[in-house]
């Protein structure tokens, strides 16, 4: 990407490192955030948050962690962003050594515990991914989604422990089977990083659960839901069908994904371009005020 001619302010400026994230176009971030050096003497601490999850997905994590380690001043966002970086894109014990020092200075949320649960996934780290993962429901009373729980079962699969790992598929209470498009997406990152997500274990759940309840619509959507964590959104469409032809309706009360919305706005190829999370959801919102 050349530098001459491109204009903008910083919330265009956002959208543009973004981009260059979401396809993984080291060459034009960096290029990027060279002119934003030369044009702004101070720049927001949203312009760096985009940054550290630029080069983060570009796996230039050391990069992210320079900008990181040079900003005096850190929201929540921030934080999640560098602490996403080490557990995803780069080593999970740098993200987990970061995760203490952030809870020394800034309490977590949802999006902080499905970083840490991922890097005790892609450590086996069993242990502490159950303290984790107790940590998160009974010291900062957050409620697990679809995501938490699938990194909790792909950590038991990985380690072998298929029962538990099914166990944790059976047991998610019915309000997290019907899971927010967000988690989904989630779920799809994990997998499109190499993430040890597998659609087998959660296909078999699934489908033992509807045979023993064929009338239950939660485990349709649940069966859904795996599918489309694991990109299988062909057969994403068939349980849709399935649902159509036997005209299976929604429990009274429950707020269900729309199936047909999961298979219009995440097909293949598109979970980058919605917004991963509240921390990109932000970003994109980025207020122009610089930090001192």
């Amino acid at each position: 990407m050349a530098n001459r001619g491109l204009q903008g302010n910083l919330k265009t400026m956002v959208g543009v490192i973004r981009a260059c994230g979401k396809s993984a176009r080291l060459r034009e971030g960096r290029s990027v955030h060279g002119y934003l050096i030369r044009k702004w003497k101070s720049l927001s601490i949203f312009i760096y948050t985009s940054l550290i999850d630029m080069y983060s997905k570009c796996r230039r994590v050391e990069l992210a962690s320079k900008i990181f380690d040079s900003l005096m001043h850190r929201n929540l966002i921030c934080w999640n962003a560098m602490i996403l970086g080490h557990c995803i894109h780069g080593k999970p014990e740098d993200g987990l050594n970061l995760f203490a020092d952030m809870v020394e200075a800034i309490e977590p949320d949802e999006v902080t515990y499905i970083g840490i649960l991922s890097a005790c996934a892609r450590a086996g780290l069993l242990t502490e991914g159950r303290n984790f993962f107790s940590q998160m429901t009974h010291k900062y009373c957050l409620k697990p989604n679809f995501a938490h729980y699938w990194c909790m079962a792909n950590l038991y699969a990985g380690l072998g422990l298929v029962n538990d790992a099914e166990n944790v598929l059976r047991n998610m209470p019915v309000d997290n089977e019907n899971v927010s498009l967000e988690s989904i997406v989630w779920a799809n990152l994990l997998t499109v990083t190499r993430f040890q997500a597998n659609a087998t274990l959660g296909e078999r759940v699934a489908k033992s659960l509807i045979a023993k309840e064929p009338w239950n619509f939660s485990h349709y959507q649940l069966l859904a839901n795996v599918y489309a964590a694991a990109s299988k959104w062909e057969d994403v469409a068939r349980v849709k069908e399935m649902l159509k032809k036997g005209q299976m309706r929604r429990n009274p009360g429950c707020n269900l994904v729309d199936l047909k919305k999961i298979v219009h706005e995440y097909r293949v190829g598109h979970c980058w371009q919605e917004g991963i999370d509240e921390m990109t959801r932000m970003i994109g919102e980025v207020a122009e005020k610089p930090i001192s």
